[in-house]
């Protein structure tokens, strides 16, 4: 495996709060929870921290879409992202 660059996770990053964007809806809560995880992130990756970054993130998303959805929803969304991580 290659080491992904911070370029390539910044990438990935927008990727999956896009896909977290489609889960949610219009759930504000969810929005604004997505909105915060994606901030926290790219200021992960600005200060070196790119894969600490990205697994934040994951957390944050999942938090926004259960809060939106409920657990079974956020399991299926983890699902999803494990999806497009491969």
């Amino acid at each position: 495996h290659r080491r992904l660059e911070a370029r390539d996770l910044e990438n990935l990053a927008e990727r999956l709060v896009e896909l977290a964007f489609g889960e949610v809806g219009e759930s504000p809560q969810g929005q604004a929870e997505i909105a915060k995880a994606r901030s926290l992130a790219f200021a992960e990756i600005g200060s070196g921290r790119p894969q600490d970054a990205v697994l934040d993130l994951i957390r944050g998303l999942e938090k926004a879409v259960s809060t939106a959805h409920g657990p079974n929803r956020a399991k299926e969304f983890l699902g999803r992202v494990a999806g497009a991580l491969h």
